[in-house]
């Protein structure tokens, strides 16, 4: 899960959002990682 944290950041940090919010390519990431629950509670705490 570590890795699948670690890719999203890597999008955030390169400006694959839109206009402060989440884009397509990072919604595409979060929908790929195999336990979506335990990286959004996660991305949450942070």
């Amino acid at each position: 899960m570590r890795k699948d944290f670690t890719k999203i950041k890597i999008k955030i940090n390169n400006k694959d959002y839109e206009d402060g919010g989440i884009g397509p390519n990072t919604i595409k990431a979060l929908n790929n990682v195999s336990d979506q629950d335990k990286l959004l509670n996660r991305i949450a705490e942070i």
